[in-house]
């Protein structure tokens, strides 16, 4: 029998992050567990690249820092309404890494990602969250693509 005490869902306040927090919402009643929202705030690469390094750059993650603060906050606020047990972390760093360790560190049972379902060049410059997720996650991951999304095979 599968139990699932953690569940841990990364949160970019897009439309697929919704969609698969659904998912993680009706596993975590049905399995009576904790529920990780994780947001990470990722570097920008004008911050990374075309700046000198002064130490200005923490000013620039400022906002966006703030920001995501008080949407996690409201987040994890609807979750609790809802009777289920949650916490949330807030991260800087690569979204991907961020998300594998703290799935091991806070020893998560599964990982409930979505997926944007880019293709092509997009894929290629941007890469894949969810993607790199699954491949190096020691637990098991579920990805939700969003509905609607279709798939078309090169």
């Amino acid at each position: 029998m599968i139990t699932l005490d953690r569940l841990l869902c990364p949160v970019d306040f897009s439309s697929p992050a919704h969609y698969a927090m659904g998912y993680a919402l009706n596993l975590a009643k049905e399995f009576n567990a904790t529920l990780m929202l994780l947001h990470v705030v990722e570097p920008s690469p004008a911050v990374s690249f075309l700046l000198p390094c002064t130490g200005d750059e923490q000013l620039l993650m400022e906002v966006p820092t703030a920001q995501s603060e008080a949407r996690l906050s409201a987040l994890v606020d609807e979750v609790r309404s809802q009777g289920i047990v949650a916490e949330s972390r807030l991260a800087e760093g690569l979204a991907h890494r961020e998300i594998i360790e703290l799935a091991r560190t806070w020893q998560a049972d599964m990982i409930v990602i979505g997926t944007h379902g880019r293709t092509g060049l997009t894929h290629a410059l941007m890469g894949s969250t969810a993607e790199k997720v699954v491949m190096k996650a020691r637990c098991p991951v579920l990805t939700v693509r969003p509905p609607g999304h279709t798939f078309t095979m090169p």
